[in-house]
């Protein structure tokens, strides 16, 4: 049996490890203790001597009861054009336990002999609403009062990262003033406008009051 239910399976291929042999491999890939799942930082590992040790490497066979080696390319759009010619050889012609997982933010700077060789998948903005429940949750598990708008405010700031929101989070749980993370406290470490002022503000332009616009436009501004 395998790991996960309705895996599918692969063609001529039915010598699953053990169920146990499983949830450790899958746990020593998740702390980053297996060697058949490798995670490689383009930025700071670009150039052609590193991509050809890691070719070097994916010849080898991967050990135990794996079947595959997985080499994750993380901000691959930074390897350097030496680089990128050294590993599309490669990728034209894998070893049969070899696969590739090339990650980047800027896709339009892989060169196109490299994504033709690709199925691509572009991953979307997690909604708001989404980064909201989960930022929740956390805080429901560590026990941590927050006021619903700053949750909602917090994910929206995230603009579709879960981790940009997560890591806004632990600055505001830095700053705690009272027991509960209210707006205040948000606005003031990022020096957001006060809400207040600015709904007031909407209301005078809505109502088409120049003067109170500009009185009240003069109130923010001299917040800073």
């Amino acid at each position: 049996p395998d790991t996960i239910s309705d895996a599918p399976k692969p063609p001529d291929y039915d010598d699953y490890p053990e169920q146990d042999v499983q949830q450790r491999m899958a746990e020593a890939v998740m702390r980053g203790e297996d060697l058949i799942v490798i995670e490689i930082d383009g930025a700071s590992n670009n150039s052609v001597e590193q991509a050809r040790q890691l070719i070097a490497n994916a010849g080898l066979s991967p050990t135990g009861n794996a079947r595959y080696k997985v080499y994750i390319i993380d901000e691959v759009h930074m390897l350097s054009g030496a680089a990128f010619n050294a590993l599309l050889k490669t990728m034209e012609e894998p070893p049969a336990h070899v696969k590739f997982i090339l990650c980047t933010t800027e896709p339009h700077k892989v060169p196109a002999t490299i994504q033709s060789r690709c199925q691509k998948f572009e991953f979307r903005n997690i909604p708001t609403a989404q980064i909201a429940s989960h930022l929740k949750a956390v805080l429901e598990k560590e026990s941590i009062a927050a006021d619903e708008e700053v949750i909602y405010q917090v994910a929206r700031l995230g603009n579709g990262s879960m981790r940009d929101a997560l890591s806004l989070m632990d600055r505001l749980l830095a700053t705690p003033e009272d027991d509960t993370i209210t707006m205040q406290t948000l606005e003031q470490m990022l020096g957001l406008p006060d809400q207040t002022l600015v709904s007031h503000l909407i209301d005078a332009l809505g109502e088409g009051d120049v003067a109170a616009a500009l009185q009240r436009t003069n109130d923010l501004l001299n917040r800073g």
